[in-house]
Parts: structure tokens; sequence; C-alpha cells
């Protein structure tokens, strides 16, 4: 999936094949500022970035454990604002950020969850990757 400028805000974390996890820094039209675990900034080329697919350990990482119970079929991950569901279709997952099951738009990506739990809720989604 190529990344493209308007659905990326300063803070997001993507990856770069060669420098592995890193966060956005500053965003330009076709390229951006990426910082990496040791505060190293590289200047990238937006086609140089790949996002991060959400998988259970990154949900655990952004502080969403896994619930004690599964609810209507669905894995469910639980922090203090809302809950990830999580189905699977045909051995793909596929995660649903709701306060119900039957509603919410499906997420792929770590930088979409960051968008969407800043949109709801004013703060920065806490990610220890």
């Amino acid at each position: 999936m190529m990344m493209k400028a308007n659905e990326l805000r300063i803070g997001n974390w993507v990856h770069e094949p060669v420098i592995g996890y890193c966060q956005i820094e500053v965003i330009e039209y076709n390229n951006c500022l990426v910082g990496d675990s040791s505060d190293t900034a590289y200047n990238i080329l937006l086609t140089g970035l790949e996002p991060i697919p959400l998988t259970p350990e990154i949900l655990i990482a952004c502080g969403f454990p896994l619930a004690e119970h599964q609810r209507m079929g669905a894995i469910v991950y639980e922090n203090n604002k809302f809950d990830i569901w999580l189905y699977k279709y045909d051995g793909k997952s596929s995660y649903t950020c709701s306060c119900s099951p039957d509603g919410g738009k499906p997420i792929e990506y770590l930088h979409q969850l960051q968008n969407l739990y800043f949109a709801l809720t004013g703060e920065e989604l806490d990610i220890n990757l």
C-alpha cells in the first residue's frame, strides 16, 4: 500500500524497510522526516514508507489488552476509551474500532488506529514499540 500525505499525521508510526519502525516528524508534499528509536532523523520519500499492519502484538503495545471474553464471535481488545473487535473471515483478520460489533469501519494499519484514537479522544495513543 502506498502511503499518502493526507492520511498521515505528525506522530504516526510507519515502517521503512531499512530503518524499521519510525515515527513521522515532518510531512511535506511527497516526502517526510522520520525518526527512529535512537532519535536519528531521516528524510524519506512517502513511496518508501509502509503502513504497519495491526496485529494482536501491536494492539497490546497500544494499550489494548486482550479482553477476558469474546463477544459475538469476535476477539475483543479493550482499553478505557473504546474497544477493538477482531473478526476472522476466510483465514484473514479484520479489525473494527467500535463501541458495538455492528458499527465501525474496518481498519488495517497502526496509523489509522492512531488517527481514529485522536479523533475520538483528543489524545495521542501511547505506543510502546
